[in-house]
């Protein structure tokens, strides 16, 4: 009987134990529905080229990403542009870490150059948005990640009439002389719940803007910068919550729980 109430005990704490034991590098992303294209995480470990990912201080990488992210999230959805017309959101949600996002995100890098990969779905077919960053020498630094998410925000600057934007998106017709304002709605696209990033330094990049670059996916929701839809609700910061959520607790003015940044090493890519 004491071996039978040992087991009930040992089954009843196994089921409560949260585990992600999926692993992308295992995943046969070549058979996914890429229609032309083929998925970047396709044989991405024996991918070629004179690529070097930059694991060194990953948690630390991860760390700053999603709280320059969350930061400026946080900020616009709270009113801090509406001297620049952006009305508050009432359903933004907080941005965790996704290492499946930045397996593919790694991949990606192994062939890089320059431009969005075709085909970048997590294993659930689910679209990731995406946003990349380059400069011409190596800067790993906690200064230049935060400078990557930055410099995609402020493409706020070239946006008219932001509230059209907001409840209706579009790439046409909202920017001034029809500047690049996509990287910008990718950052505070409300229904997006992860991000996975991705630094890699290419040395045979004939890009020389490129050679040291920060590649992000974004995942959760329809994965961002979707025409026709909006980009977030105005109202009341957190008064829409999706699924009945709540406001963050260190981020007043998004919804949803914060979770711990991971601190493993990234999946391998067969680096």
């Amino acid at each position: 009987m004491k071996q039978i109430f040992l087991l009930c005990c040992w089954l009843c704490l196994q089921a409560t134990v949260k585990t992600d034991d999926f692993d992308p590098s295992k995943f046969d992303y070549c058979s996914m529905n890429c229609g032309k294209n083929t998925h970047t995480a396709c044989k991405c470990d024996k991918l070629e080229g004179e690529r070097t990912e930059i694991f060194d201080n990953i948690a630390t990488f991860r760390k700053t990403i999603v709280e320059e992210h969350n930061r400026l999230r946080n900020s616009l959805a709270g009113g801090g542009e509406k001297s620049k017309g952006f009305p508050t959101a009432a359903n933004m949600k907080v941005l965790n870490y996704d290492l499946e996002l930045e397996y593919i995100a790694i991949c990606l890098g192994k062939v890089f150059y320059k431009g969005h990969d075709p085909c970048r779905h997590k294993h659930d077919s689910k679209f990731s948005g995406q946003n990349l960053f380059g400069v011409s020498k190596k800067n790993d630094t906690p200064e230049l990640h935060r400078l990557a998410v930055r410099n995609w925000y402020n493409e706020i600057n070239y946006v008219v009439n932001p509230a059209a934007l907001v409840s209706k998106f579009g790439l046409s017709g909202h920017s001034k002389d029809n500047k690049a304002i996509g990287h910008f709605t990718q950052v505070i696209w409300a229904s997006i719940t992860h991000v996975g990033c991705a630094r890699v330094w290419i040395p045979d990049n004939p890009l020389k803007a490129y050679q040291f670059a920060i590649i992000c996916n974004y995942g959760g929701g329809n994965g961002g910068n979707m025409a026709g839809t909006t980009v977030y609700r105005i109202g009341k910061p957190c008064s829409h919550c999706p699924d009945g959520g709540t406001c963050n607790d260190q981020y007043k003015n998004l919804c949803g729980k914060s979770e711990p940044i991971p601190e493993r090493e990234p999946y391998s890519s067969g680096v």
